[in-house]
């Protein structure tokens, strides 16, 4: 009975010290991506030295209002593919501004420094005082909701309508992820200058201010857990699959028309489905009509890089391959009205066309070229 008791209390024990360590842990847990660390505002001296620093960057550059003298983006990647987006931008006015041209609904954090040695913090205010020769940081963060690995991809804007004098990126994740990252260049310029400094840390250089979506002069950077083309393309075509599409019975065909000319009949039948559908429904067609087909997936945009799979994809093609009747590949976009015509505006676009562990990236004239 003792030598019970005894064993007893060792297990109650044990239970406690378990208990006790999971208390421990869960808020150091948390901490990983909650920062609790009490922020100490700078000294007056501090301050001057700031300010001063930022006024001789601010000479050397031709903006007359205000400029960005750094920017921090920090993209921190959790165990569920989670996300968290932490975003810094310093601004040095040389000017007074009587209207707050940052207006950003997403700041939950302004700081200002004031010549003098003074300083302002407050969470989203409504007024800001934006004197001349002051800084004005404003600090934000955004969450991502969980993603299946293979669904992964993130890409985000780099772009800005002023000039940007020093970008800090930087990408944290887990130790057990695999994340393959880059950037896109603007549609007609070049990456700005980079410079890795650690393992996914890097500075970006004089990003000059450029132009908005409309013209798609965006700098961007790109995040995807995909480590293969093959990968990616297998994803799309069992989504493509799994989207429950109603497949019609194949129209009666003459089996007198060329390969072309039943390819033009069907593509004429599928227009009459519902356009999200269409272009699966003339896939399926196709084949069963004898002629070799792929789905495709493509992006008016000739500056996607090949280093990197991403699902950059938006719209939905058929590739018809060279074989009997087609001299040449020939592109279908379902959701033009004639065969062989492309609602692309650039003479170039990139194809990701799908195939079972095959799948391969090619380039596409949308004149027929």
């Amino acid at each position: 009975m003792v030598f019970f008791s005894a064993f007893l209390c060792k297990r109650i024990r044990l239970f406690f010290l378990l208990y006790s360590l999971f208390l421990f842990a869960c808020p150091v847990l948390q901490g990983a991506r909650v920062n609790k660390t009490k922020y100490i505002p700078p000294g007056r001296e501090k301050i001057r030295q700031i300010l001063s620093l930022c006024k001789k960057k601010a000479d050397n550059a031709p903006e007359k209002d205000y400029l960005c003298v750094k920017q921090e983006l920090i993209i921190e990647i959790y165990m569920d593919y989670s996300c968290k987006i932490a975003e810094t931008k310093e601004f040095y006015l040389k000017k007074d501004l009587k209207e707050n041209p940052f207006r950003n609904f997403e700041s939950n954090f302004v700081e200002q420094y004031f010549p003098g040695g003074i300083y302002k913090a407050s969470y989203t205010p409504e007024r800001l005082f934006l004197p001349a020769d002051s800084l004005l940081i404003l600090k934000s963060s955004r969450f991502l909701p969980p993603r299946k690995a293979e669904e992964f991809f993130l890409e985000l804007y780099l772009d800005h309508p002023y000039r940007v004098l020093e970008k800090h990126l930087t990408v944290a994740c887990t130790r057990n992820q695999k994340i393959n990252h880059g950037m896109i260049p603007p549609y007609s310029g070049r990456l700005p200058r980079t410079k890795q400094i650690r393992k996914n840390i890097y500075i970006l250089n004089n990003i000059p201010p450029q132009k908005g979506e409309k013209n798609d002069e965006r700098l961007r950077f790109y995040v995807s857990s995909f480590s293969s083309w093959h990968l990616l393309g297998d994803f799309l075509l069992a989504k493509l699959e799994k989207a429950g599409i109603v497949l019609p019975p194949l129209p009666e065909i003459n089996k007198n028309l060329s390969p072309y000319k039943k390819a033009e009949f069907l593509y004429e039948k599928a227009k009459k489905s519902d356009i999200k559908s269409r272009g699966y429904i003339l896939y399926k067609w196709l084949n069963q009509a004898g002629i070799k087909a792929n789905m495709a997936m493509a992006r008016d945009n000739k500056s996607i890089p090949l280093t990197v799979p991403c699902n950059f994809f938006t719209k939905v093609l058929i590739c018809i391959r060279e074989q009997k009747g087609f001299h040449r590949v020939v592109f279908l976009d379902p959701a033009c009205e004639k065969m062989g015509e492309t609602h692309f505006m650039n003479s170039r676009f990139a194809v990701l066309v799908l195939e079972k562990k095959r799948s391969f990236i090619m380039f596409e004239n949308s004149k027929g070229e």
